[in-house]
């Protein structure tokens, strides 16, 4: 096949020699597939192995390959190669690093948050338990490990969304004592689960995005669920994406609600400023 068909506009370039139909979409496997294609006996690896899985991670245009320590050089634009020993397993029929492996990797590599994010997902998803992410934390001394250790003692359960992940990590940095993930309470004899929750002091934490507003059916039953607790004598602390973006201000409201409930407060952190840097 000539060049000047490769490039035309029949096909896509994934990567130098590597190409496929111009009508193919262009997937985080179709573009692992590609790149071992590229890399002989690599598989994927950090937040290339997380996407695969359809985990959240940070945004990232290359993608990333475990080698052997003694695999020949690789350069390749588009492609980073990483060399070490991993154990590995497989998805979608690809060769890549095991869930907690996959973890302690991004969160040796990437900020807190961001780890404690792929951490909620891991565990949402099935993929391994808190403790079993601790646990693959404690056994590493590759760089970076005290990080992860860090990221993997912050990971929870019943955790629906990354941005309730986030929300939940500025109220722990931001000095205030850690609420309950995912709490189930019966209201006006239904089962209602709360984001964040200090059941002693009846005080909620809710993450609401964008949906709770453009569905009507999600926002009707929002408004019937905060009457139902109302009517249960919780105080909610409703947060949204925007005011994410004002963190001092969501750390004052969550601080007002717990002490107006009589909770004893430690004093505030500032600690919450080195992960939340937009404030």
């Amino acid at each position: 096949m000539s060049r000047r068909r490769l490039e035309g506009p029949t096909y896509q370039r994934l990567f130098q020699g590597v190409y496929v139909g111009a009508d193919v979409t262009v997937t985080p496997a179709v573009r692992v597939r590609g790149a071992l294609l590229a890399v002989e006996g690599a598989a994927a690896y950090g937040v290339t192995a997380a996407e695969l899985r359809g985990l959240p991670v940070p945004a990232d245009e290359d993608t990333h390959l475990l080698v052997p320590p003694d695999a020949p050089r690789c350069r390749r634009a588009g492609i980073v190669v990483h060399r070490g020993v991993r154990r590995l397993s497989s998805h979608l029929g690809l060769p890549l690093t095991t869930t907690a492996e996959t973890f302690v990797d991004v969160a040796a590599e990437h900020p807190l948050v961001d780890a404690v994010v792929l951490g909620d997902a891991i565990v949402r998803e099935g993929y391994a338990s808190p403790a079993q992410l601790v646990r693959a934390s404690a056994g590493t001394s590759r760089r970076g490990a005290p990080r992860a250790r860090r990221a993997a003692a912050l990971v929870r359960p019943r955790v629906a969304s990354p941005p309730e992940t986030r929300l939940r990590l500025l109220v722990v940095l931001g000095g205030l004592p850690e609420p309950a993930t995912g709490y189930e309470v019966r209201v006006a004899g239904r089962t209602r689960y709360l984001d964040l929750a200090y059941p002693d002091w009846r005080v909620a934490v809710e993450y609401d995005g964008r949906h709770h507003v453009e569905r009507d059916l999600q926002w009707s039953d929002d408004v019937e669920r905060r009457e139902d607790l109302d009517h249960e004598s919780w105080r909610v602390v409703t947060v949204t994406g925007l005011q994410m973006w004002q963190p001092e201000r969501v750390l004052g409201r969550i601080r007002r609600a717990l002490h107006t409930a009589g909770a004893p407060l430690p004093p505030a952190s500032q600690q919450w400023r080195r992960h939340f840097p937009h404030a």
